[in-house]
């Protein structure tokens, strides 16, 4: 009756990631992936000499080492429990995935953070970890907004394209983040959701998906009685990330729309919060 804490990921990537080093074991499943140097259609002499070279070029002991380090080959003992299947039908997988992933559509997601009095000192620190790490994971196809909320709720960046300008907007609206007043997260939550419909009425394909990072301690504005209605009503997922919160509240309002509420005291919440983003982005 337990639950399993897993998720698909390249090598590479978990190679990479310190958060996922620290919280997960690495198990090998499916198919070998070794990085082969391959040469695709028919090439002509000048092409098969250009790879040749590059391949020359990569079997040097400095390089080989350095692509160790990044994860590539790496020298798991494993054999692969199926046979690979035939190039045409993994062609056939991948348009398929394509195909039926999110159906094609773009996610626009907004992060709601938290920043009350009670966030001060270590929740904070946490917080601003976790957004910083787990915006590794996030696609520069998608679309990214970011709000904060004390007594007051306050849009730092609108929803856009999480390109290298957003991703640098938004690291460093992150470390600027301060933590005082009182704790409006409903209104914030409120707000990101307008965000969004505002987001899908410019293009009604786009996924929404909303993020609240709080230690859950409500003291003003409007209330989980006074908003659960409009908030399941919307039918946009509300994904909450507790730090020493009062998870049950938060698994409340996540449930509203089937989404998972993360409790940051359970362990490095950085790697959760990117296993949850590399599933939905």
């Amino acid at each position: 009756n337990g639950s399993l804490d897993a998720f698909v990921m390249e090598y590479q990537t978990y190679v990479q990631t310190a958060s996922l080093k620290s919280g997960y074991e690495f198990i090998p499943f499916g198919v070998r992936h070794d990085n082969p140097l391959v040469g695709i259609g028919t090439l002509d002499a000048d092409q098969r000499e250009t790879l040749a070279a590059f391949a020359e070029f990569g079997k040097r002991q400095q390089y080989r080492r350095l692509a160790k380090e990044y994860g590539f080959d790496p020298d798991i003992d494993y054999t692969a429990a199926y046979p690979v299947p035939e190039g045409d039908l993994l062609v056939q997988a991948q348009h398929l995935w394509k195909e039926k992933k999110d159906a094609g559509r773009p996610i626009a997601a907004v992060f709601v953070c938290d920043v009350s009095g009670s966030m001060r000192g270590a929740r904070l620190a946490q917080l601003k970890k976790a957004l910083l790490g787990g915006s590794e994971f996030i696609s520069p196809n998608n679309s990214i907004g970011l709000v904060v909320f004390n007594h007051q709720v306050t849009t730092v960046l609108p929803i856009r394209p999480f390109d290298i300008s957003q991703k640098a907007a938004f690291h460093a609206a992150v470390k600027r983040m301060e933590a005082e007043g009182n704790t409006a997260m409903y209104d914030g939550a409120i707000v990101g959701l307008n965000m969004l419909l505002d987001a899908k009425a410019r293009d009604p394909q786009i996924k929404p998906v909303l993020f609240v990072l709080t230690d859950g301690d409500t003291n003003r504005g409007f209330d989980f009685a006074a908003s659960a209605e409009v908030f399941e009503g919307l039918g946009i997922p509300i994904y909450t990330i507790g730090y020493e919160a009062k998870i049950d509240q938060l698994k409340q309002l996540s449930s509203l729309v089937e989404a998972a509420s993360l409790n940051a005291g359970e362990g490095e919440i950085e790697y959760k919060i990117g296993a949850l983003l590399n599933a939905e982005m």
